[in-house]
């Protein structure tokens, strides 16, 4: 069971990918227009037929699966910087069946923390030793978190980008379409392939606003959904207060969309979109984006290349790669990872698998070598990962596994979290300020490194003034 729960979750991932960019495109036909729309298809891998019902399929199994079982968490962590002090953490966390439990015990210097907390019937216990005087809850769970109408709000966004999907293929003009074969050199090796091509304008942005209000005002529920999603999170306007989005505001925004919208007409070519496809398959995805500058508009490319168990994802500009990422397959189980900056390598590393265990290393090289990271994620559940800076080095362990059941808390004598006093907050709010992201000693390293004037305000934040 646990290996299926596994699987699903790699599913889910993949399903919600797919589902979503296939909401922005129509099924593939023979003029230019819908050939194109095949190219870009094929090269964001859309060849599997995933419908809402199977992805809905697929969530409700992962949610089954958590709703019967139990499964237990083990972290363990230790952070070191240099001379200035040391954390460890010893975590577990317990959940499944509609229930958690959480217990941490960790050491900050010379300072022990324990941290307790438990959900169980929709409320959520907290108790924090030496921080706070009584064990907490928040109740309604459920109401906090919105979950009911969670479902509704993503049936709303999902018409949205439908529609959103829709226009942008009404503004597409067939006749401007271009496909030609093309000569394309990846990895030394040179590939005819065919080539499909659009430009996007300003006209073209305009155009899709245009099908896009239309496509609205015939749809009565896109306002009753948002009129609801408005009420739930107090929409206000500056100087105005929380504002009602009545029936009367929201035709008069479609109307005066598309009017606006035409400021839109003036921006001139935008970006263009092309795809490379060899024997019929994505090898090459490209976007040049014209950008604005003082010597006027510089192009500016985005591009991926797949083929021959090799990747790369490259920037350039003015015909020169300023960022490239290139990924090698070595071997069947065995790739490398490098990534350049102006030819200049920036970090190398790879990725192992074996006997469906993985293991990823990354280290930066030339002038910013000294950081690494290394990443151990293994079948049986249990994982490592390592990483060094020049001034840290942070090592985390990790086990799961499936169990019998939940441990509890004892919650006798807890109040509300609104009977919490100032001074508890007041103590809260210190202990949370002591995990600030960067360290003191960090903050002191990164003045060291700069030419600059800094110093610590009064919320424990560091501010660098240029001399």
């Amino acid at each position: 069971m646990k290996k299926k729960g596994i699987i699903i979750c790699s599913i889910i991932g993949v399903a919600l990918i797919a589902v979503g960019i296939t909401l922005l495109l129509l099924a593939p036909k023979k003029s230019n227009k819908e050939m194109f729309t095949e190219a870009i298809q094929k090269s964001l891998g859309l060849g599997i037929d995933l419908d809402d019902e199977k992805v809905e399929n697929t969530i409700g199994e992962l949610k089954e699966i958590i709703e019967n079982n139990i499964y237990k968490i083990t972290i363990n962590s230790k952070v070191t910087e240099d001379e200035a002090g040391y954390s460890t953490s010893d975590d577990v966390i317990y959940f499944g069946k509609n229930q958690l439990y959480l217990k941490s015990e960790s050491v900050l210097n010379d300072k022990t923390i324990n941290l307790e907390g438990m959900l169980k019937d929709n409320k959520f216990y907290i108790d924090f030793e030496d921080v706070l005087d009584k064990v907490y809850y928040i109740d309604k769970i459920d109401e906090l978190l919105n979950t009911s109408s969670s479902n509704g709000d993503s049936e709303f966004a999902n018409k949205i980008l439908t529609y959103l999907g829709d226009s942008f293929m009404d503004a597409i003009q067939n006749d401007q379409v271009k496909t030609e074969s093309a000569d394309l050199t990846i990895n030394g090796k040179q590939y005819k392939a065919k080539k499909y091509g659009y430009s996007f304008t300003g006209n073209t942005l305009y155009e899709i606003v245009v099908s896009f209000v239309e496509k609205i005002k015939k749809d009565d529920s896109i306002y009753t959904e948002l009129k609801k999603i408005l009420e739930t999170t107090d929409f206000s306007i500056e100087g105005l207060g929380n504002v009602e989005l009545t029936k009367e505001m929201y035709d008069q925004i479609l109307e005066q969309l598309p009017e606006y919208a035409k400021q839109l007409k003036t921006m001139g070519d935008l970006a263009t979109i092309n795809v490379y496809l060899y024997d019929n398959e994505p090898i090459s995805r490209q976007i040049t984006i014209n950008m604005d500058t003082e010597q006027g508009k510089i192009p500016m490319t985005i591009a991926d290349y797949t083929v021959d168990k090799y990747y790369k994802a490259a920037v350039s500009t003015m015909g020169m790669e300023v960022y490239k990422l290139e990924v090698k397959e070595q071997s069947a189980n065995n790739s490398t990872i490098s990534l350049y900056m102006l030819d200049q390598e920036l970090l190398t590393g790879y990725i192992n698998k074996n006997n469906d265990n993985y293991e990823l290393k990354l280290e930066t090289a030339g002038n910013l070598s000294g950081n690494s990271l290394l990443l151990k994620i293994n079948k049986d559940g249990t994982g490592s990962l390592n990483v060094k800076t020049e001034y840290t080095e942070a090592n985390l362990e990790y086990k799961v596994e499936k169990v019998d059941k939940i441990p509890e808390m004892d919650v006798t004598g807890s109040v509300s979290i609104e009977e919490m006093s100032d001074e508890e907050k007041e103590r809260l709010e210190e202990f949370m300020r002591m995990f600030n992201p960067i360290s003191a000693y960090s903050k002191k390293a990164i003045m060291e490194s700069h030419s600059t004037n800094c110093v610590m305000n009064a919320d424990g934040e560091m501010e660098c003034l240029d001399m």
